[in-house]
């Protein structure tokens, strides 16, 4: 059931599929109210938000391909290979369209990577493992009761707020704003009428004395800080991602994790429900490195964000202003 959130129970992306505060709840009964409890509904909720947040992104970033090609498709048929447009402004078109594919290249890039890491080598992983937990064959002496089954579902949602980056603040937020980011951009190109271009014929149409070219300068203007301010999003979560590397992961509910999750009630229950690994810590927190370690692998498999940018489309904008008219 999904219904709206009380403030106590938001997170970060609980607002960003719809606009407004939703949040993910279940009526416990009896038998499941013996091993779960309200801060395990609130984790699983914050878990629903972020991949749906993820998934709407991902569609609309994927959505907006589509229309760019549709669009150039269409362009194509009375321009040929060019882009079309005067000779004033004809170089600065063609600069401009590739950079708004380079900006949604980036995006469908990042965004699939994250989803299909969280997807399989977090969710699917997990859960598959807490099957075979659950399915293990048991003796007398190590009965399965209702201590061991809490604590082996506690243990997954650890492991789950670990591999999904969702215990981290500074990285949550980032994965925030670059989903905002991408958003805005989407959004600006439906505005658009699907294209990053204006039409051929639209500029000077209405007013014989408008500027040739003022219309793909505003819109470079535009479509090139939304590059910058992207490509500083990714270098700063792949630079805090490397970071948390070398930071030991919290073995408990900590003030920041709780607070990410909206959980006052997980800190009222810490004495029933939390994340202490007394047993197997170590290999619980190597694999939680391990999740953290594919997505660096991922990100940075062909050097794309360790090595320096050679600027290819932030440093033609100087050139593509200069060759519109004055």
């Amino acid at each position: 059931m999904i219904r709206e959130a009380t403030p106590q129970g938001t997170s970060l992306f609980d607002s960003h599929l719809l606009g407004t505060t939703l949040s993910l709840t279940y009526n416990l009964s009896w038998p499941l109210d013996l091993f779960l409890d309200r801060a395990d509904l609130t984790i699983y909720s914050s878990v629903f938000s972020f991949l749906a947040a993820l998934r709407k992104t991902h569609t609309d970033v994927q959505a907006c391909w589509t229309s760019l090609s549709n669009a150039q498709r269409a362009r194509r048929r009375w321009t040929g290979f060019s882009e079309g447009g005067t000779a004033e402004d004809q170089d600065a078109r063609a600069k401009m369209l590739r950079c708004g594919w380079g900006v949604v290249r980036d995006m469908s890039w990042f965004l699939d990577t994250v989803l299909s890491y969280v997807m399989m080598d977090v969710v699917d992983t997990e859960f598959a493992k807490l099957k075979e937990l659950l399915a293990a064959p048991r003796s007398a002496a190590s009965h399965l009761d209702f201590s061991s089954l809490r604590m082996i579902h506690t243990n997954y949602l650890a492991r789950l707020l670990d591999g999904c980056l969702l215990t981290n603040i500074a990285l949550a937020g980032i994965l925030r704003q670059i989903l905002d980011i991408c958003e805005r951009f989407v959004a600006l190109v439906e505005r658009w009428s699907g294209d990053v271009l204006p039409a051929l014929l639209f500029e000077g149409s209405l007013d014989g004395g408008e500027q040739v070219g003022a219309m793909v300068k505003e819109r470079w203007k535009v479509v090139a800080e939304i590059d910058e301010n992207l490509r500083s999003q990714l270098e700063a979560f792949y630079e805090a991602l490397t970071q948390s590397m070398s930071q030991p992961f919290s073995t408990t509910v900590d003030a920041s994790k709780s607070a990410y999750i909206g959980a006052s009630m997980v800190l009222n229950q810490t004495t029933a429900h939390n994340f202490s690994r007394t047993r197997g810590a170590e290999s619980e927190l190597g694999q939680s490195r391990r999740h953290v370690e594919r997505l660096l692998l991922r990100l940075d498999f062909n050097g794309e964000l360790s090595k320096p940018r050679k600027g290819v489309r932030g440093g033609v904008e100087n050139d593509i202003l200069a060759g519109l008219g004055r």
